[in-house]
């Protein structure tokens, strides 16, 4: 029987023939002990038998707890016999091949690391070339200020892609903390000040203080993305509140500018995507990257049809 190859059933049948054996004995001796004797000793090393499985299979359990949570240093005592012996036998195949695969990631992620620092070096080094010869030659000045603006496209490019690679080959270690929803924003806003006024525009901000779980320096640089979106296509006016949405809370960032459309909306976040309204200065990266950012944050982004754009956070807790 292939049921006998395991350790734990021979020992409980066993066990459960001594028994047997020993009530029979005491069955000639006193009518029904023996009957009462072998019902209990049967139950007693059946919850026994059972408990040790029940521990063996917690352990497997546990195991693949470790391998899913990517530590595949970890080991299982193995079993001399048996189906466990086989199912651990094969979990350990599988971690030495899980092992294996995430070396070559690594491996792979830092190879395509350098890969984009050195392109991104290669094309820095032309492009500040350009720019001093801009600055140096005497040029008609709308030709000087389209070169101008072309390089500095392409400057934003060369720094955008490189951070959106790292952020989808998951090379930023996102440092989740507490952090003030209220001096996120002023900070923020303080930075983006001369361009708001450049721009002749005003912030109504109607923000409740919050408590949220986030990166600091990645939120900072997705909401300034957008804000910087905004900028561009506002009228006179941003908005920027909170506002409830079950457990978690949500920045809403809105301008009075022309009305998004139904087809932008569906595609705005797709990266290079060109709207019917696109700024000549975009490069068509930073809505799809501050969308990554929050996502690595367990968050969302995503924009309304009264041309909202929603931050959601679930970790929120709120200031008295």
């Amino acid at each position: 029987m292939k049921q006998l190859r395991n350790r734990d059933v021979k020992k409980f049948l066993i066990q459960v023939s001594s028994g047997f054996f020993v009530a029979v004995v005491i069955e000639h001796l006193l009518p029904f002990a023996g009957l009462i004797f072998f019902a209990v000793f049967s139950t007693i090393c059946f919850y026994q038998f059972v408990r040790q499985r029940n521990q063996a299979i917690e352990g497997v359990v546990a195991y693949l707890r470790t391998l899913n949570s990517g530590d595949y240093h970890h080991d299982i005592q193995a079993y001399e016999e048996g189906e466990l012996s086989t199912l651990h036998a094969e979990l350990n195949k599988t971690m030495i091949a899980m092992k294996g695969t995430a070396y070559q990631l690594q491996l792979q992620k830092q190879g395509l690391k350098k890969a984009m620092e050195d392109i991104s070096h290669q094309l820095k080094t032309p492009l500040t070339a350009l720019s001093i010869m801009v600055e140096v030659e005497t040029l008609e000045p709308e030709l000087s200020e389209t070169m101008s603006l072309q390089l500095r496209r392409m400057e934003n490019l060369v720094l955008s892609l490189n951070k959106i690679v790292q952020l989808e080959t998951h090379m930023i270690v996102f440092k989740l903390e507490r952090i003030s929803l209220n001096n996120l924003m002023t900070q923020l806003l303080t930075a983006i000040e001369p361009q708001l006024y450049e721009a002749e525009l005003t912030v109504n901000n109607l923000l409740h203080d919050m408590i949220i779980q986030c990166d600091y320096n990645q939120t900072y640089e997705a909401l300034s993305n957008v804000l910087v979106n905004k900028i561009r296509y506002a009228k006179t006016m941003i908005t920027i509140q909170t506002r409830k949405s079950g457990r978690a809370t949500e920045v809403v960032i809105k301008d009075d500018g022309v009305e998004i459309s139904p087809r932008d909306r569906e595609r705005i976040f797709e990266r290079f995507y060109s709207g019917m309204n696109k700024a000549p200065d975009s490069v068509g990266i930073g809505l799809s990257m501050a969308r990554e950012i929050m996502h690595q944050q367990h968050g969302a982004l995503y924009v309304e049809a009264d041309n909202s754009f929603v931050f959601r956070f679930l970790s929120v807790t709120e200031v008295s």
